[in-house]
């Protein structure tokens, strides 16, 4: 059942729903804004057949060096024939990953969820280990039960962070900062060592996801050196928040192994992973 969720923080207005992927379908979390204002939710894909699976292949053989987040984009500039107003059918594959690579990762996460839901059902085998007695075993995940986070407009994704720690940014102190959901370029910058790393990953998530930098009047790019003195309480309450505020879907399942012990699992995304078939 969709419920809504009201903003609590004053840095933006309006708010979002939160949607399993069986209710809302072939449709982006936000989707694209046109030049009207309004998005474009739309999300049509090609039917995967061995066609498709033998043209993937030769893809992931010309990319040797992609990254996850890059291999995504190839996968569904490849798989998708539409998304949000732009009609893949008539575009060149560069076009279609430049496209891509704009959008929200929310938007992205979610298309690639709905592609892998829609070629190969809901059921979603993971291999994990539980925390507690460190038993392996087998969990099946029910892709069409995903919550997703979606709008009609940015606004209900915008918040702010008041710094409990100010600091100063390019000669003026920083009491605030804004934001909003990341784009996929994001994701396409990261590699494995990232993944690895607490601090390099929640760097990059940070530095993709602010709007703006309170108490200045000019618009501003960060880069990781400017955040360096990011104090660690303001740092996890804005990564919480990031994920508090997400767009698109949850990566993640709840698990409730044999032993009683229950625990949060990440959805492992990278091909090989996501887009395997479930056995039991």
């Amino acid at each position: 059942m969709s419920t809504e969720k009201t903003k609590t923080e004053i840095g933006s207005k309006g708010t979002f729903n939160t949607k399993t992927l069986k209710e809302l379908g072939p449709n982006l979390p936000l989707g694209i804004k046109t030049e009207t204002g309004a998005f474009d939710k739309t999300i049509e894909l090609k039917r995967w057949t061995l066609k498709q699976e033998k043209e993937l292949g030769v893809l992931r053989e010309d990319n040797p060096q992609a990254k996850m987040g890059q291999y995504v984009s190839i996968v569904l500039s490849h798989m998708c024939t539409r998304l949000g107003p732009h009609d893949f059918t008539k575009m060149k594959p560069m076009e279609r990953e430049l496209k891509i690579s704009q959008m929200y990762s929310g938007d992205v996460f979610y298309a690639y969820c709905w592609l892998r839901y829609k070629s190969l059902g809901s059921e979603l085998g993971l291999e994990l280990t539980c925390p507690k007695c460190t038993t392996e075993f087998k969990w099946i995940a029910d892709l069409s039960s995903l919550e997703v986070n979606c709008a009609e407009s940015i606004d209900a994704f915008l918040w702010k962070h008041d710094l409990f720690d100010p600091f100063e940014i390019r000669e003026k102190m920083c009491k605030e900062l804004i934001f909003e959901p990341s784009r996929w370029n994001t994701y396409e910058t990261m590699d494995d060592s990232d993944f690895g790393g607490i601090g390099s990953i929640k760097e990059k998530m940070i530095l993709g996801s602010v709007h703006k930098v309170g108490g200045r009047d000019d618009q501003i790019i960060l880069v990781g050196s400017e955040i360096e003195e990011l104090a660690k309480k303001d740092l996890e309450t804005i990564v919480r928040g990031i994920e508090d505020e997400r767009l698109g879907p949850d990566m993640t399942v709840a698990v409730k192994h044999k032993c009683r012990h229950e625990f949060v699992h990440p959805i492992r995304w990278s091909f090989d992973d996501f887009f395997g078939v479930s056995s039991r």
